[in-house]
């Protein structure tokens, strides 16, 4: 559990940091009221990715009254919209004339964004892991484990156009002499030590067992797909 709990919680940190990034970058732009004229003084691109996609940003000088103000600003992809010596609007805040912006470029890069992002992909994917978890223990808690004769087994299913495979695991009760079939639920897939005996804990009734090879593995969550 404490493997879900350390990835949900720094997802959590992101998601504040997100929520006080934006708050800051919302009010920065609220106290932009002033207008000037700048120009574009250098580009620092690069690409990146496989697409090489160019990103960079650029330094712009403006004018206040006597004074010569100089910023440096994160476009993102805008950044192939500018060019050295190009002129740009520029507004800023009368009172800190480094909160500045080139207005016009909606691309621009903010780090709150992006710890956003990856703040809710913690979050929901710990949280679906966690369920997962919990269901597990409710099994395990309820039920004792029993040795099982199993086999590894493909069933075809189709995918839109395609039709692919299903790893499964196939069990068979050697005193009813029957045959079920569970599918593993999660990330987590089957491998060969499944076979020839599977541990199983949970009843095949149940919508949820908890299988495992033997020697003790880590227990793997699984579905039953066919009830004996």
């Amino acid at each position: 559990m404490t493997l879900v709990l350390i990835p949900a919680l720094a997802g959590v940190v992101l998601l504040v940091g997100a929520a006080v990034g934006w708050r800051t970058a919302r009010d920065d732009a609220h106290a932009r009221t002033a207008e000037a004229a700048g120009v574009v003084k250098a580009v620092n691109s690069e690409r990146v990715g496989r697409g090489g996609v160019l990103h960079g940003a650029i330094t712009v000088e403006f004018f206040t009254g006597a004074q010569t103000q100089r910023f440096v600003m994160s476009l993102g992809t805008d950044i192939a919209q500018y060019s050295v010596g190009q002129p740009v609007t520029v507004r800023f805040q009368p009172s800190d004339p480094s909160n500045a912006s080139v207005t016009g470029s909606a691309n621009q890069t903010a780090s709150w964004m992006i710890a956003a992002v990856f703040g809710v992909f913690l979050v929901g994917s710990m949280s679906w892991a966690g369920r997962h978890v919990w269901r597990m223990r409710r099994v395990l808690q309820r039920h004792l484990w029993q040795g099982r004769p199993a086999r590894i087994a493909e069933i075809p299913f189709r995918a839109g156009l395609r039709t692919r495979a299903q790893i499964v695991v196939v069990l068979w009760d050697p005193i009813d002499d029957h045959e079920a079939i569970v599918m593993p639920v999660g990330l987590r897939r089957l491998n060969p030590g499944f076979q020839p005996v599977t541990w199983l804990c949970g009843e095949m009734t149940d919508d949820r067992v908890v299988i495992s090879p033997p020697g003790g593995k880590r227990p793997l969550l699984a579905k039953p797909i066919s009830a004996p």
